[in-house]
């Protein structure tokens, strides 16, 4: 190999450069103890070098963008994306968890069905001083479980196919994380081939991969704090793959076990029943009535808990707010008003839904008068990046939903994104050294550096979005390659 060459192009050093810094955040992850030490935690430290990180992802993604799509991808560079991409995986392998507690309620879910309980019919709070835990309540393992989870008084908000998921991590590693690690990264590398066979399919550049493979934020989210979503990350994307495809029954089968693990996906399914009957209307039935019947099937076995079953996610939509956007400038709006001040919640949550159900509407309008994948791939990319912007729950790891779609619409703000997202761990320095306050200023900058680029974007550059809001009656006929 010559390494003259190699290191002249800037791909290689980008990547050496990202996996440096992803091996230092895993390094400083073992500051990390749970319980322990929260004042003295380097958070800063962490936030730096992520910040560092999406420096280097960002610039590399500015390489790929300036990359003639008439030539074929660069097979040497694809490869390096992918080995760096897996490296910087198994270097979170020993890490501790950074700020996260999620992991534990799936311990707890998946031994409670293991011992043949329903997960929803009882908070984890519940069940330990009950008598119904999934073992015996003085073993270490659950007491130091139990007293992990975050929210324990609340019963499971995981739909069942995630709990399915769960009992098979806890079958091969009871009361461990282990098998739960290399269950996610497992279904990385099969988000990552997928996302290079669908790339291949639309005749783009392979070397868009590293908007995942290197997301600071994906590798944070996912090999640190082993966050259940990359499994509906890993279903959107084989959704993705079958519509290019136009496996379309497979497309809808995929849809439905994505929200069988976390229910955001849902929100696609007018826009995969819309485009579909644009190219084949028989198939909506039966892609309608086989999604139905997966999405109920999984229900069924859990179904003994009755109203209990959606009582811990009715809680969680109800009451959560973290981090949010546009929920959190409209309740501020409503508090400041005096008539409506008392109500200012539900007159909040009840307004970004009717504003969420506008932007669905509005690209429902649009993407009926087309039929190729892209502007499928294109209205799916806004309805769920609006969902997220909209949502009272800003969690960053939420923002990983985007990533299925984003590689064919890279938007530099909603990319750019991905790395302001990290600021969200400031609010838990700031409550550490009693400054929670200050956290406000903190997500203005956030959101507020996010709509001046998406504004720049939109209307300056007129690149990646702006096509959706151009309401048109011209049919597009899918490319043939």
């Amino acid at each position: 190999m010559n390494w003259n060459r190699v290191f002249k192009n800037p791909i290689f050093v980008l990547g050496a450069l990202i996996l440096l810094t992803q091996i230092g955040v895993s390094w400083v992850s073992k500051s990390f103890v749970f319980g322990v030490g929260h004042a003295e935690r380097p958070i800063i430290l962490f936030l730096i070098l992520e910040f560092i990180s999406f420096g280097f992802y960002f610039s590399a993604l500015e390489w790929v963008r300036r990359l003639p799509r008439e030539f074929g991808s660069n097979r040497r560079a694809v490869f390096w994306i992918l080995l760096i991409g897996l490296l910087c995986r198994i270097a979170f392998l020993p890490s501790n968890l950074i700020q996260e507690t999620d992991p534990y309620r799936y311990v707890w879910d998946g031994q409670t069905v293991l011992k043949g309980e329903n997960p929803y019919e009882h908070s984890p709070k519940e069940a330990f001083w009950n008598q119904r835990v999934p073992g015996e309540k003085a073993a270490p393992e659950i007491i130091e479980t139990f007293q992990r989870i975050n929210h324990a008084g609340i019963k499971t908000i995981y739909p069942p196919l995630a709990q399915m998921l769960f009992a098979v991590s806890q079958f091969l590693s009871p009361w461990k994380l282990d098998s739960w690690r290399f269950m996610i990264l497992l279904a990385e590398v099969g988000i990552l081939m997928t996302l290079a066979f669908s790339l291949r399919k639309l005749g783009l550049r392979q070397e868009w991969i590293l908007l995942y493979a290197w997301s600071p934020l994906v590798l944070k989210e996912f090999s640190n704090s082993l966050h259940l979503d990359v499994f509906a990350v890993l279903f959107l994307t084989l959704t993705v793959w079958a519509a290019i495809r136009r496996r379309i029954l497979w497309a809808f089968a995929f849809l439905a076990l994505a929200s069988g693990i976390k229910l955001f996906p849902i929100a696609l399914m007018p826009l995969l029943c819309v485009w579909i009957w644009a190219i084949a209307p028989k198939e909506v039935v039966k892609g309608s009535l086989l999604f139905g019947a997966i999405l109920t099937g999984f229900y069924l076995p859990f179904a003994s808990a009755g109203s209990s079953l959606f009582e811990g996610l009715g809680r969680f939509a109800g009451e959560w707010q973290v981090n949010a956007g546009i929920f959190g400038f409209i309740k501020t709006w409503f508090l400041g008003m005096r008539p409506f001040a008392s109500h200012a919640e539900w007159l909040s949550r009840t307004t970004v839904s009717v504003l969420f159900v506008a932007l669905t509407i509005q690209t429902i309008q649009w993407l009926k008068f087309r039929e190729n994948v892209e502007a499928f791939l294109k209205a799916s990319l806004v309805v769920i990046a609006g969902l997220f912007f909209l949502a009272p729950t800003g969690n960053p790891w939420y923002f990983t939903w985007v990533f299925p779609f984003l590689a064919f619409t890279p938007s530099r703000a909603l990319i750019l994104f991905s790395g302001l997202a990290f600021l969200y761990y400031l609010d838990f320095y700031f409550e550490y050294q009693g400054m929670r306050q200050a956290f406000s200023f903190v997500k203005l900058f956030e959101y507020g550096v996010f709509y001046l680029t998406l504004g720049w974007e939109l209307c300056v550059k007129k690149q990646a979005l702006p096509s959706l809001f151009r309401w048109s009656t011209k049919k597009i006929l899918l490319p043939t390659r």
